[in-house]
C-alpha cells in the first residue's frame, strides 16, 4: 500500500520503463510485396513452379487463407502505407500513371513514418507506384531513410526504362549504370547490403521489399525459364522463371538476415499486391477473375507471416484480414502510438488473430467502390462495387469475367473461353451497361433504404443509476424485480458487460462511443456548477439516429454538462427532454444544493413538488410512446432513471415490502429498486399498447456498480461504485427484442458501454464516419444476437492517476485498469475489501466494510501498486498473479503504454461561482455561460 505521492513516482518510473523496454524490443520487420502474383503461383498453393524458399517459410509460419488486397497495384500499396481504404484516399480508380500529378495524399502519416517515431531504421527497395510528381511524394520524403528502386508501375527488367525514359533511383540520384542487370538481382543485392550493414544501435530494421516481379513485361533470365520447358505456353513458361528467381531472391534476403544475426527477432510478411494476370502468365485458378477485378481471383491475396514471436506456427489462419490491417498491427507490435483522431484507420490490429488464432476483429471488407458516377478521363475500366460482410459478398456493376481454366492444360491464347480473362477489362461487357448500372444502383440504394426504414427497430435504452450487481432477481437478489427478470430471461443476459466506475463517464461513453480518456472525462464526474461536459465536437448517439429518421426522446438524468445551452439534451440530438441536468437531487422536491433541477425541454418544471421522480418520468415516457407517430420514423427513447441513486428515498408501500431486511438503508434501497422495476413494466406495457413492442429493441444497463453505504449490493464482486474492481464496473445488463436470433441465453462475449454507439447506429441503418469521429466501441450485434465471438478483446477501464492535477475538485483517483483477454491489470487502485452479503447484518456493524462505506478521500483509502488477475478464472479478484506471471504483467503494461500516449488530460474545472448566482436568479439550476 502506498500514498498518492509514492504512487505517482511509481507510475512515472513504470511508464518510463515500459517505454524504454518496448522501444528496445520491437521486432525487425521484413515486408515482401510481390507484384501481380497469382493465387496458385506458389508451391504452398499447389503450383508446379518451384518456390522452395517461400514454401518453407510459409509452412513454418502462419499461412493467410482469408487475406485480401486491392485489385490493382497503387491502391494496394496505398492501403498498406496508410491503413485506409482507397475510397478514403481518392485512389479507388485505376493506378498512378507515369505523368499523373497525384499520389498518396501528403497529409497521410505513412507506415514507415510511424515506425521511425519509435526508432526504426526504414529502407525501401523496389517499386514505389504512389506518385512522384513532386519530391515530397517520393519514398525518402514519406518515411524511408533510403530508397533503391523505381517510381512508376513497371519498367523493362533489364534496361529499367518505361515510356522511353529511365526510371531507377538510389535515394534521389538517378542510377545509370545498371543497364543489362535484371531488376530483381539488383534489388536483392541492395537488400542484402542494407541488412548486413544494419547497426542495431540505430533501432530495429524495417525493410520494405517491393519486388518488380512478377509484373510485366514478361522477362526472366534464360536459365530460370528453361527449368519450365514442360509448360506449353511460352508466356507462362517465362512467367514461371520470373516467379522462380523471385523465390531465390527471398532465400538470399532471409539468408542475409540470418548471417547478420537479425533473423530470430525478425517478423516477415509475404504478400501479393493483387491477383495474377492471365495474359502475362499469371494463374488464379480455382478462383474466378483476375487482377483489375473484384472477383476473388483479383483480390484474394497470397500471404503468410513468419517469425519466432508467433505463438503458433505451421497452421493456416482463416481469420478475415485485409492489407489495411498491416498498418495498425505493425505499429502496435513496434510499440508505436495510433492517433485515430489525426488519422482514422480502416485497418484492424490482427496480431492475435494471426499469432494466437483468436477471432478476427474484422467482420467485413469494402473491396472497392469504383462506378460510372465518377468521371473517367484516364481510360481505366470501372471495377464496380465489392463488399464482404461475414460470409457474404456483394458485387455490383463488375465485369463479367469467366471462371478460370488451369493454364497448363493448353496455350492460354487457344482457350476461347478465356477471352475476357486475356483482354483489357474496359473492353469486357459488364454485367450491365454503365447507364443501366447507374439506374440499378440508385434504385437498389433506394430500395435498401426504404426496406431498412420499415424494419429498423424502435430502441428503448434503460439506464439505471447505481444499481448493484446483485440487486436484480436474475442475479439472485431477494428484491422483487419480476418485470426486469422476465425480460432478461426472454432475451440475452450480458454476463461479461462493462461500464465505467461512475456516472458521467459512463454516460459520456454511451453518447459518444469513446473511452473517457479520449473525452477528458476520466476523472470524477461533471460537478454541479462545473463549466465542462461532453465535448461539443462529439456527434452523439441520438444525433446519429436522427440522421436516419429516428424520433429521439430523453427522460431522466443527463449529467453531461449544462454550463451553456449547447451542452443540454435538446441541443445534443434529443427532440425532447424531461428530467434534470445534475447527478442527483431530492426524489420528491427535485432540489439539489438549494435549487430546483427539473426541466421540460428548456422550461423549468415547478409544479411537481412531492411527486416521486420515477413516477413523473414514467408517466412522461408512457405519453411519448403512446403518442408516437410511426410516420415520423422509429422511436429512440433514452430512459435514464434517477433510481437507485442517492438520496435513499422511496414511497412507504414499496419499502414496507422488505421488512425482512435488517438494515434500514438497504430496506429503503430495495423499495427504490422495486419501484424502478414497476416503471419498466409500465413503460414496456405502453410499447405493447401502442403496437410498437414487436419491433422494439430494449437494452437494460446500469451506469456503474452499487454503493454499499446507500444500500447497494455488489456481492460476490469485489469493490463498489467509483472503483475499478469488478464491483464498480461489471454492469448489470441484458438485451431484449424479437429481432434477436437467439433468446433465453447468457452472452459471455466481452462488451463495453462504448459498444452501444456503433451497434445501434449500424442496426438503425446509419453511417459511421471514423474519420470525423473515431470510436473505441465495436459493433457487438452478432455477439449478442448470434453468439459469435466478440470483436472486442480488451477494455481500457480507465486511466485516472495523480499525474493529473485534481484542480481542487476533491475526487478520489480511481487508478488504472486494463483488461486484455482473460487478464486484468490494476495499478494505483484503492484497496477495497471483499464484499459481505448485506442481508446478514446492519451495514454499520460490519467493521471490515470501512473502506466500502466511506468516501475514498475521507480519509484516503490506501492504494495497491500493481495487481494482475485472471478475471475468467477469478472474477472475485482474490488471487493476485502479478508476481507469478511477470510476462503477462509486462504484456499488459506494454499495452497500457499505447493508451497512455493517446489520452486527453482531464477537462474538469472547479465550480464557477456564476453558476450559483444564475441559479439563485432563476430559482433553478440554469446554463450560465
Amino acid at each position: 500500500m502506498i500514498s498518492a505521492v509514492s504512487f505517482f513516482i511509481f507510475l512515472t518510473s513504470t511508464i518510463l520503463h515500459i517505454f524504454v523496454t518496448s522501444a528496445a524490443s520491437g521486432p525487425n520487420i521484413l515486408f515482401v510485396f510481390v507484384d501481380d502474383l497469382g493465387w496458385s503461383d506458389v508451391g504452398f498453393h499447389g503450383s508446379k513452379i518451384q518456390t522452395p524458399n517461400v514454401d518453407k517459410l510459409a509452412k513454418e509460419g502462419v499461412i493467410l487463407d482469408n487475406y485480401y488486397v486491392q485489385p490493382m497495384c497503387s491502391p494496394s500499396r496505398a492501403a498498406l502505407m496508410s491503413g485506409k481504404y482507397p475510397i478514403h484516399l481518392g485512389m479507388q480508380h485505376g493506378v498512378i500513371r507515369s505523368e499523373s500529378p497525384f499520389g498518396l495524399p501528403l497529409n497521410i502519416t505513412t507506415l514507415p513514418q510511424k515506425l521511425k517515431e519509435v526508432g526504426y531504421s526504414t529502407h525501401m527497395v523496389g517499386k514505389w507506384h504512389l506518385g512522384f510528381y513532386n519530391w515530397d511524394s517520393t519514398p525518402t520524403y514519406r518515411g524511408f531513410d533510403t530508397f533503391y528502386g523505381f517510381y512508376n508501375g513497371d519498367e523493362d527488367h533489364y534496361t529499367h526504362v518505361v515510356d522511353d525514359f529511365l526510371d531507377f533511383r538510389d535515394n534521389e540520384e538517378i542510377v545509370r549504370d545498371m543497364n543489362g542487370t535484371y531488376s530483381v538481382n539488383a534489388f536483392t543485392e541492395r537488400a542484402e547490403h542494407v541488412v548486413k550493414s544494419h547497426d542495431a544501435s540505430d533501432g530495429p530494421l524495417f525493410l520494405y521489399m517491393a519486388f518488380q516481379n512478377v509484373h510485366s513485361p514478361v522477362q526472366a533470365p534464360k536459365q530460370y525459364v528453361d527449368k519450365y520447358s514442360f509448360i506449353d505456353d511460352t508466356i507462362r513458361q517465362t512467367y514461371a522463371g520470373m516467379v522462380d528467381i523471385m523465390d531465390e531472391a527471398v532465400g538470399n534476403i532471409t539468408g542475409a538476415f540470418k548471417e547478420a544475426g537479425l533473423w530470430d527477432n525478425t517478423l516477415m510478411i509475404f504478400s501479393t499486391d493483387n491477383g495474377g494476370v492471365p495474359k502475362h502468365g499469371g494463374y488464379d485458378y480455382p478462383l474466378r477473375g483476375r487482377k483489375g477485378t473484384l472477383w476473388e481471383g483479383g483480390i484474394r491475396g497470397v500471404g503468410f507471416v513468419h517469425g519466432k514471436m508467433l505463438s503458433r506456427s505451421g497452421v493456416k489462419s482463416t481469420g478475415l484480414i485485409h492489407v489495411t490491417d498491416w498498418y495498425p498491427t505493425l505499429v502496435n507490435l513496434a510499440g508505436g502510438h495510433l492517433n485515430h483522431e489525426d488519422q482514422p484507420l480502416d485497418g484492424y490490429d490482427v496480431w492475435k488473430t494471426i499469432s494466437n488464432g483468436e477471432a478476427s476483429p474484422r467482420t467485413e471488407i469494402l473491396h472497392n467502390i469504383d462506378i460510372p458516377i465518377f468521371p473517367n478521363e484516364l481510360g481505366f475500366a470501372y471495377q464496380g462495387i465489392g463488399l464482404r460482410v461475414g460470409d457474404m459478398k456483394l458485387l455490383m456493376g463488375v465485369p463479367n469475367i469467366s471462371y478460370f481454366i488451369p493454364p497448363e492444360e493448353k496455350n492460354s491464347s487457344k482457350v476461347d473461353s478465356l477471352t475476357d480473362l486475356l483482354q483489357d477489362a474496359k473492353d469486357v461487357t459488364t454485367i450491365m451497361s454503365a447507364v443501366s448500372f447507374f439506374i440499378f444502383l440508385a434504385s437498389t440504394i433506394l430500395h435498401i433504404f426504404v426496406t431498412s426504414a420499415a424494419s429498423r427497430p424502435n430502441i428503448l435504452f434503460v439506464l439505471v443509476d447505481d444499481l448493484g450487481w446483485s440487486d436484480v432477481g436474475f442475479h439472485g437478489s431477494k428484491i422483487q424485480t419480476p418485470n426486469v427478470d422476465k425480460l432478461a430471461k426472454e432475451g440475452v443476459i450480458l454476463d461479461s458487460y462493462y461500464v465505467q466506475p461512475i456516472c458521467s463517464p459512463t454516460r459520456g461513453a454511451l453518447m459518444s462511443g469513446r473511452y473517457p480518456i479520449h473525452l477528458g472525462m476520466q476523472h470524477g464526474i461533471v460537478h454541479t456548477g462545473c463549466p465542462f461536459g461532453l465535448p461539443l465536437n462529439i456527434t452523439t448517439l441520438p444525433q446519429k439516429l436522427k440522421e436516419v429518421g429516428y424520433s429521439t426522446h430523453m427522460i431522466g438524468k443527463w449529467h453531461l454538462g449544462f454550463y451553456n445551452w449547447d451542452s443540454t439534451p435538446t441541443y445534443r440530438g434529443f427532440d425532447t427532454f424531461y428530467g434534470f441536468y445534475n447527478g442527483a437531487e431530492d426524489h420528491y422536491t427535485h432540489v439539489l444544493s438549494h435549487f430546483l433541477d427539473f426541466r421540460d425541454n428548456k422550461e423549468i418544471v415547478r409544479d411537481m413538488n412531492e411527486t416521486y421522480s420515477i413516477n413523473a418520468f414514467t408517466k412522461r415516457a408512457e405519453h411519448i410512446v403512446k403518442s408516437h407517430d410511426a410516420s415520423n420514423g422509429p422511436l429512440f427513447l433514452y430512459m435514464a432513471f434517477q433510481n437507485v441513486h442517492s438520496p435513499v428515498q422511496a414511497p412507504k408501500q414499496y419499502v414496507d415490502k422488505y421488512s425482512f431486511i435488517n438494515d434500514t438503508t438497504r430496506r429503503t434501497y430495495a423499495g427504490m429498486v422495486d419501484i424502478m422495476d414497476e416503471a419498466v413494466g409500465n413503460i414496456t406495457g405502453a410499447f405493447k399498447e401502442a403496437g410498437l413492442w414487436d419491433n422494439t429493441l430494449m437494452i437494460f444497463s446500469t451506469d456503474n456498480g452499487g454503493v454499499p453505504k446507500n444500500g447497494g449490493y455488489d456481492y460476490p464482486l469485489r469493490g463498489r461504485k467509483d472503483t475499478l474492481w469488478e464491483g464498480g464496473i461489471r454492469g448489470v445488463g441484458f438485451v431484449y427484442g424479437k429481432m434477436l436470433s437467439r433468446t433465453g441465453v447468457k452472452s459471455t462475449g466481452l462488451i463495453h458501454v462504448t459498444d452501444w454507439y456503433p451497434t445501434l447506429v449500424n442496426l438503425a441503418g446509419g453511417h459511421l464516419n471514423h474519420e470525423d469521429q473515431p470510436l473505441d466501441g465495436y459493433d457487438v450485434w452478432k455477439t449478442i444476437s448470434n453468439g459469435e465471438a466478440s470483436p472486442r478483446t480488451e477494455i481500457l477501464h480507465n486511466i485516472d492517476s495523480p499525474s493529473f492535477p485534481d484542480s481542487k475538485l476533491g475526487f478520489a483517483y480511481q487508478g488504472i485498469g486494463l483488461r486484455v483477454g482473460d487478464m486484468k491489470l490494476l495499478m494505483g487502485v484503492p484497496n477495497i475489501s471483499y464484499f459481505i452479503p448485506p442481508e446478514e447484518k446492519n451495514f454499520s456493524e460490519v467493521d471490515s466494510w470501512t473502506d466500502l462505506l466511506q468516501d475514498l478521500n475521507d480519509p484516503p483509502v490506501p492504494t495497491i501498486n500493481v495487481a494482475l488477475y485472471n478475471i475468467t478464472a477469478d472474477p472475485y479478484e482474490k488471487n493476485d498473479l502479478s508476481k507469478k506471471c511477470p510476462d503477462k504483467l509486462k504484456e499488459l503494461q506494454d499495452r497500457l503504454e499505447y493508451y497512455m500516449k493517446g489520452l486527453v488530460p482531464p477537462a474538469n474545472k472547479p465550480s464557477d461561482p456564476k453558476a450559483r448566482r444564475v441559479a439563485r436568479e432563476n430559482g433553478a439550476w440554469t446554463p450560465w455561460m
